[in-house]
């Protein structure tokens, strides 16, 4: 269905279930839209302990519903703010970027999954 989302993960983190599928969707979309607003400043601000901290609960929550690049690329922001300045000011737009795509995927994932009745 997508490179943004590993569907088989995301079905078993559902246990297959359309509707528990499209709760933890909205949930996860809504969190990290909050949580992407916060990174944005953090990383603005050179606040690399609140960058580090934010990553990694975007990485988190990324890994509970396969999305598996953003998860990596959430990692990696990590890892490079707990280094104190070792981040791009652009690491925060290819995540953004990343979850436009995730949130696309998702939503077609939820949709396929209650059209087959699960």
């Amino acid at each position: 269905m997508s490179e943004s989302v590993n569907v088989a993960r995301l079905r078993e983190a559902t246990l297959d279930d359309a509707e528990f599928m499209g709760e933890l969707v909205e949930m996860f979309l809504t969190d990290v839209a909050d949580q992407l607003v916060s990174l944005e400043r953090a990383i603005a601000s050179a606040d690399w302990p609140s960058t580090s901290r934010t990553a990694h609960r975007l990485r988190g929550a990324s890994s509970n519903v396969g999305a598996e690049e953003l998860a990596r690329l959430c990692s990696d922001l990590e890892h490079r703010s707990a280094e104190a300045g070792a981040v791009e000011i652009s690491a925060g737009a290819g995540i953004r970027e990343e979850f436009e795509r995730v949130t696309s995927a998702l939503q077609d994932c939820v949709l396929q999954a209650k059209s087959e009745g699960r």
